[in-house]
């Protein structure tokens, strides 16, 4: 008497999924792309970019930033932000806080290397 093969389950789940996918690929890819739709969804994702807003720092604010502290005595902050992480750049500290910008471009300028 003949043994049951047990991988044959395996095998017949994996055809019927395969047969599945083969018949119903077609359908959707017969979805017909609407240009008005695209369009429409182009510029609703353009308006909400634009309604977002955007602050880059301004270079002569961050340089008389510096330019005071270090007049002032005032040492850079020690200790970075609790988000910081090894990699990080003054840029990074740019999407939090705009003070953290500043207080990161002055260690640079001061040590040479971020926290």
């Amino acid at each position: 008497m003949l043994k049951p093969v047990k991988h044959l389950s395996a095998l017949r789940f994996t055809t019927v999924f395969a047969v599945c996918t083969w018949l119903v690929s077609p359908m959707a890819m017969a979805e017909e792309v609407n240009p008005k739709a695209l369009k429409d969804a182009q510029q609703k994702l353009n308006q909400q970019t634009i309604e977002r807003g955007f602050s880059a720092p301004d270079p002569a604010a961050v340089e008389t930033y510096i330019r005071d502290a270090m007049q002032g005595n005032i040492g850079p902050r020690q200790q970075p932000p609790s988000y910081w992480r090894s990699g990080y750049t003054c840029e990074n500290a740019l999407q939090y806080s705009h003070q953290d910008y500043l207080d990161c471009m002055y260690y640079h300028r001061h040590y040479g290397n971020y926290w």
